[in-house]
């Protein structure tokens, strides 16, 4: 799923603002992981209600935590390359911001694959993706859904307009 994302985040990315295609990707991980969560807590259920051998075949399937995995794969491939762009195309970061952004953008990468060893993955990746999905959210200056100067540009038109009405 990743090589697949891959593969249609870069026509995408000629069409729709990096911000855009980020925003997007951590709701993609945000669903994947809330589904990821929710399986692996039905089947941990059903191993503690039976015992290995009297599992029914039907109560661990895989296929659908494959495809949540799928989706949060999806979901991430597109954020570290977009976050970049975005902040570059509409922050108001000078070089030594963002080179600090992006060494923190690094350093929470390297501890999100250290830190399953200590917490349970479902867990982990239910708070991370939730945490990126708020912060995207949360700094729609830095990453907007919609290019700013089409926004600014027809509210001046609209200010014009009713300044010669006036």
């Amino acid at each position: 799923s990743f090589t697949l994302a891959r593969l249609l985040v870069l026509p995408l990315s000629s069409r729709l603002l990096p911000s855009t295609i980020a925003q997007f990707g951590t709701v993609f991980t945000v669903i994947g992981s809330c589904g990821f969560y929710r399986l692996t807590m039905h089947a941990a259920g059903f191993v503690q209600m039976y015992k290995m051998e009297d599992l029914p075949d039907q109560a661990l399937d895989i296929r659908p935590m494959l495809l949540c995995l799928a989706l949060v794969g999806a979901g991430s491939c597109p954020l570290y390359p977009m976050m970049l762009g975005a902040v570059r195309r509409h922050g108001d970061m000078n070089a030594k911001q963002q080179g600090l952004f992006m060494s923190s953008y690094s350093s929470g990468i390297t501890v999100g694959m250290w830190l399953p060893g200590l917490i349970s993955l479902p867990y982990l990746e239910i708070v991370g993706s939730t945490a990126m999905f708020m912060i995207l959210s949360s700094h729609v200056r830095d990453f907007p859904l919609t290019e700013r100067g089409s926004l600014a540009a027809e509210s001046s038109t609209d200010e014009e307009t009713d300044e010669e009405a006036a």
